[in-house]
């Protein structure tokens, strides 16, 4: 199959839509999900101790950023395109050629994720088939690229939190931020399927607080003037009180500066399962 599925249950590539519950309504089912966890570990492991000689499969995810390059104003910025993107995909599932390769979404909206549709074996061919797989998906992927647009292998974009990253979002609306509250990433970013910003949320109802990253800043000519600048914004949106403790650290306040960020995954599989597929974990 090729690109995101799609049943009368609404599938996602592995994500099936529902209703999450909200950090509060999940306390009364924490005793349950632990036991029922424990109890499937146990079974799992009693299913395969015993199995010897099996094959070894192996796969690998990649995360893609869409990227908007601008040539006359010299900007690259983050369309936040991916839902449309993986919706084409998913039009052009079955066409030959392309059908090895699955199309997920992932935590942002400027990322697509792409695995093998079959996962590879032990054979030495197999490290060949991989590089061919990950040449099959870029190029499927640009194709649904707009005009200025690239698909960019990196572990984090360079400007992200800074103004207007996001080719989309001109302004960060604080009413608009149920989910993170953060002060630099747009809620709009987030994935629409609810998986997303509800596990955001509850991260900070668990926390009973944002996310609070700081990162000491590498000391140059430039370094007094940006501190005073993000210090200059936080006290502008979140009061002078809280841009406190910030003369020698970067800022990040949500977790998609953590699952905003991309890079390659690999996954290996000790027992073959019958229709079992490759990817990573």
């Amino acid at each position: 199959s090729f690109g995101p599925q799609r049943t009368s249950e609404t599938r996602m590539g592995l994500l099936i839509l529902g209703k999450p519950l909200t950090w509060e309504e999940s306390q009364q089912h924490n005793a349950y999900v632990k036991e029922q966890g424990i109890e499937q570990f146990i079974a799992i492991y009693n299913q395969h101790k015993d199995v010897e000689n099996s094959e070894f499969y192996w796969g690998d995810e990649v995360e893609y950023f869409v990227c908007k390059m601008d040539e006359e104003s010299k900007t690259a910025r983050l369309p936040l395109r991916a839902p449309q993107i993986l919706e084409e995909l998913e039009e052009m599932k079955g066409v030959a050629g392309i059908e090895d390769v699955i199309w997920h979404p992932e935590y942002a909206n400027w990322m697509l994720e792409a695995t093998p549709a079959r996962p590879f074996d032990g054979r030495m061919e197999s490290l060949v088939q991989a590089e061919i797989n990950m040449n099959v998906r870029r190029r499927v992927a640009r194709h649904f690229l707009s005009a200025g647009e690239e698909l960019m292998t990196m572990t984090c974009f360079p400007r992200m939190g800074a103004p207007n990253f996001c080719a989309d979002v001109a302004h960060i609306d604080a009413e608009e931020q149920s989910a993170s509250k953060s002060i630099y990433i747009p809620d709009a970013s987030i994935n629409p399927h609810p998986r997303f910003p509800t596990l955001t949320a509850n991260i900070r109802k668990r926390r009973g607080e944002k996310i609070d990253i700081r990162i000491p800043i590498f000391q140059d000519v430039r370094t007094h003037e940006t501190l005073r600048a993000q210090r200059e914004y936080i006290a502008e949106v979140d009061g002078a009180e809280a841009a406190e403790g910030f003369e020698d650290a970067i800022h990040m306040d949500c977790m998609a500066f953590g699952m905003g960020s991309g890079g390659p995954q690999g996954g290996s599989e000790k027992y073959g399962r019958e229709g079992g597929g490759g990817g990573g974990c």
